[in-house]
């Protein structure tokens, strides 16, 4: 493995069992740790157990993050404010304003990935969600470790979430809303599911105001490491795919 940089060092990585020694050396590192040529579920698996991540590629490389400061949300820990807990409330009882509203986990999965791609977001004319992201988190999917959380109003698709999800810690990748509030939603809906899942970490990875607002909090990246490293293997409580084939509005609580 070379590095291609001295000061501070980005590795080159070329296989996943490479993924240890960057962890070895992140003491050393700014937050862009390293670097790859492809990417692969192989790739995202090796990274993820020392909670590294790929987030855009430029030039055909592919750049690998490790945050000083990670931004992370206990499940329990969920803020609503009144007007929210109002609107989950409405969701509750399936509805969104006058609309009917279901929600559903993994009914759409690279849907969802999709439409997180594809949205317009204020001062981010571009996206990190390329093709081969659509690819590789898509055959994760079909592997059982990403999973979304789908809000439908009318029988359309208007917002929602995905994650890629290693033992007990849920990795939330990106979220979507065509309606005010509804990918809010989908994250209280993935927070009440947690403790049934035995999820008990959901890394949002960068911070937002959004997210602290929502209740997120910051770990060192020694902190968050190890923890990472304890929960990657750790046995759910309950598999994902229980939660499938009806709405989940009813699991919602305020």
């Amino acid at each position: 493995m070379t590095n291609p940089t001295s000061e501070p060092p980005v590795f080159f990585v070329r296989n996943p069992e490479e993924f240890a020694y960057v962890a070895s050396r992140l003491e050393e590192c700014d937050e862009c740790v390293a670097v790859t040529q492809s990417l692969s579920p192989e790739l995202v698996a090796g990274g993820y157990r020392y909670g590294i991540f790929p987030w855009f590629k430029h030039s055909d490389l592919f750049y690998w993050f490790s945050p000083l400061d990670r931004t992370v949300l206990i499940p329990t820990h969920l803020h609503c404010s009144r007007t929210f807990a109002k609107r989950l409330r409405q969701a509750a009882r399936f509805r969104y304003s006058k609309h009917d509203c279901l929600l559903f986990v993994d009914k759409e999965t690279k849907d969802v990935i999709r439409a997180c791609a594809e949205t317009v977001r204020k001062n981010q004319p571009e996206t990190w969600i390329t093709s081969e992201y659509i690819d590789t988190y898509g055959l994760l999917a079909d592997l059982g470790y990403v999973h979304s959380i789908s809000v439908h109003v009318n029988g359309q698709l208007v917002g929602g979430l995905w994650g890629t999800c290693f033992g007990k810690v849920f990795v939330g990748e990106s979220m979507f809303h065509l309606c005010p509030d509804v990918s809010k939603i989908a994250l209280a809906l993935l927070c009440h599911l947690s403790s049934d899942l035995g999820v008990d970490l959901i890394d949002c990875q960068a911070h937002t105001d959004h997210l602290q607002s929502l209740g997120a909090g910051t770990m060192s990246r020694a902190t968050f490491t190890h923890l990472s490293r304890q929960l990657y293997d750790e046995p759910l409580a309950m598999s994902w795919s229980c939660l499938r084939d009806r709405p989940l509005n009813d699991r919602l609580s305020v």
